[in-house]
């Protein structure tokens, strides 16, 4: 099978409002939804690979909700409020990578 165009790649549902940059070799579209939820994603430029997929919606009272990481993980912070207790440095850092034909699992050093 061919590999998705960019516009497949990029496709959001019918009245959503898209706007995108490219920063730091990655091309970040922003959506947002009908529904007035949001959703952003990340594509490597030389590959067009998805890279990171994030959405976030809104509370009944209209408070913005955390981040929920669909593809991709969530940058490390490291905080004096949560440096009592945290994974260790010694193991791998796993992510998932969505491929059109398959699912991939990536395992890189730790950090």
């Amino acid at each position: 099978p061919q590999p998705p165009t960019r516009s497949a790649l990029m496709s959001a549902p019918p009245g959503a409002r898209q706007t995108a940059i490219v920063s730091g070799g990655r091309r970040k579209v922003h959506s947002i939804l009908p529904d007035g939820s949001e959703m952003m994603e990340e594509f490597e430029l030389q590959t067009d690979q998805l890279v990171v997929r994030k959405r976030r919606g809104k509370t009944v009272l209209g408070r913005e909700l955390e981040w929920a990481y669909e593809v991709g993980a969530a940058p490390a912070r490291l905080t004096i409020a949560n440096d009592t207790m945290r994974e260790s440095g010694a193991n791998p850092v796993l992510c998932r990578l969505d491929r059109v034909d398959c699912f991939e699992w990536r395992g890189g050093d730790p950090p």
